[in-house]
């Protein structure tokens, strides 16, 4: 008789910790499937916000032959401030990231906040021959804008 109660409460107890235990692994990717969720919706309200423009004359050719250089200007219309160090051209394939102040810098003040302009000069790795080409430039959350321009 005895022998029953304490089987009955070895089983009682070991149902509990089994409970316990699915308990716990269910709140814990229930919350990490909840953070995955809110982290990917910050993201998406960020890029959602953030929005850039290339706005250089179409009449000038943003490329400089002599000194192997590409200018382009680039406006903030978004309405966040991007991080001007997480910015990246990309030309014929070729990824150039951009440093804050040497090869992107506001034409005024320091940030590039909402409605600000950038000048961006991105010195390339080889010269480029004749024909047309897309540069892109990509910016904090993905945002991304292009502008074709034409060597020789």
């Amino acid at each position: 008789m005895a022998g029953e109660g304490v089987s009955s409460l070895i089983l009682l107890s070991a149902s509990i910790t089994v409970a316990l235990i699915v308990g716990a692994a269910i709140y814990l990717t229930a919350s990490s499937m909840r953070d995955s969720m809110q982290n990917r919706a910050k993201m998406e309200e960020n890029y959602l916000k953030s929005k850039i423009e290339i706005i250089n004359d179409l009449s000038y050719n943003p490329y400089n032959k002599s000194q192997n250089t590409l200018k382009l200007y680039v406006k903030n219309i978004g309405v966040t401030v991007l991080h001007m160090n997480n910015t990246a051209v990309v030309v014929n394939g070729t990824i150039y990231p951009l440093t804050y102040p040497q090869s992107i810098k506001p034409i005024k003040g320091d940030a590039w906040a909402p409605q600000v302009v950038v000048e961006i000069v991105v010195h390339l790795n080889s010269p480029l021959q004749n024909g047309d080409y897309v540069a892109t430039v990509v910016a904090d959350y993905g945002v991304k804008d292009s502008i074709q321009f034409r060597v020789g």
